[in-house]
């Protein structure tokens, strides 16, 4: 009978928790230039963020990684959306055309030619208070061309 109360209040405070879906996206037209798009953790007030998906298309033959935990981004801010407008506002922050440092890389990819590449995240997560240090990149090489990079990740409040 313990073990069923436990389960029942367990389950009710889940129950409790709001989960939010958030998308970033970023079209990109270059001209022998670099785009670096970084999804951050804002420095107090960060939620549990976990990742579904990236995505990434190039116009052109390019390469790119996928980098985690950077030094901070500061510059330039990009709209993080909800998936369900209307939604609690996200804590995380984006940002294009990133200053972000270079982190650890976790994924490196090379497209012969023009290419889409769907990425999936699963499993990757933000802690609740891991500050801007917190943060995971897309970074294409220098190219002339167009890049498109989207990111999806979910909150929990």
């Amino acid at each position: 009978m313990k073990r069923y109360l436990l389960a029942f209040f367990f389950a009710a405070g889940l129950w409790g928790q709001q989960t939010i879906t958030f998308t970033v996206r970023k079209q990109t037209v270059l001209a022998a230039g670099a785009e670096v798009v970084t999804v951050q953790q804002p420095s107090t007030g960060a939620k549990l963020v976990r990742f579904i998906g990236a995505y990434f298309d190039c116009s052109v033959a390019c390469s790119f990684t996928l980098e985690r935990n950077g030094s901070a981004a500061t510059s330039t801010a990009l709209a993080v959306n909800n998936l369900n407008p209307g939604e609690q506002p996200p804590t995380t922050t984006a940002w294009s055309a990133s200053n972000v440092g270079t982190g650890s890389v976790i994924w490196s990819y090379n497209c012969a030619a023009a290419c889409s590449v769907p990425i999936d995240l699963t499993g990757l997560q933000f802690g609740s208070g891991g500050g801007t240090g917190t943060n995971l990149t897309l970074r294409s090489n220098s190219i002339t061309g167009t890049v498109d990079i989207a990111f999806k990740f979910t909150e929990t409040y």
